[in-house]
Formats: structure tokens, C-alpha cells, sequence
């Protein structure tokens, strides 16, 4: 990482030039570096997880304003959002697993998937 000296054009640079260098202030002062572009391999383990968040964010959406409200109150003594901590307490808990065979079928006479 190299710092920046004197002022690129400014009296203070931040942000990227073609997704290449990137220009930041850090406590340690101005700096600026090279981002590698990352590969986004997809694993299971990945994909499930871009699954659960994706419900997270859905989940979220349908909830009352009362709901939010509360959240977003619970959420000050934790320097959050009310959203963030929502994603927080969602991805952390352990997902709910539904037996279809189990419970039986839906209300139309298919699976809750929607197939038999």
C-alpha cells in the first residue's frame, strides 16, 4: 500500500479510478491502492448463504412498521439500523426446516413447493 503524498487534484481523494486504484482516508492518513478484482466462485456453502439472506431481505420487507419501529429502537443502543440488526438476528438464528411429508400436503392438494 502507498500513501499519498501531496493532493491529488484536490485537497482530498477518495474512491476508485476504473475500478483499479482506489483512494481512501485511513487513520494512518491518505492512501491509495491497487483492488484486485475478486473471483466469485460459486460454492454451495455460498450460494445457500446469498439464498438466506435474499429470504432475510424479503422477510424483512413484509414486516409491519410497528415491527420496524421496534427494531429500529432495539437498534440505537447498538449503533445499528433497525434493518441491520433484523439481517443480524435472522441470519444467526438457525433456519426452519419443513417436512412436507411430514405435515402433509398443501391446501390445493400439492406440496408446499408447489409440485408433487
Amino acid at each position: 500500500m502507498s500513501k499519498l503524498i501531496g493532493p491529488l487534484l484536490s485537497l482530498k481523494a477518495s474512491g476508485s479510478i476504473a475500478g483499479n486504484l482506489t483512494f481512501s482516508e485511513r487513520k494512518t492518513g491518505s492512501q491509495v491502492r491497487f483492488q484486485k478484482k475478486q473471483k466469485d466462485v460459486l460454492t454451495s456453502d455460498r450460494v445457500a448463504h446469498r439464498a438466506r439472506f435474499l429470504e432475510a431481505v424479503a422477510s424483512w420487507n413484509v414486516l409491519s412498521e410497528e415491527e420496524k419501529l421496534d427494531y429500529k429502537h432495539r437498534a440505537v443502543s447498538l449503533a445499528m439500523t433497525g434493518y441491520n440488526l433484523y439481517l443480524k438476528e435472522y441470519l444467526l438464528a438457525p433456519p426452519i426446516i419443513f417436512f412436507p411429508a411430514y405435515y402433509g400436503e398443501g391446501i390445493y392438494g400439492d406440496s408446499i413447493y408447489g409440485y408433487v
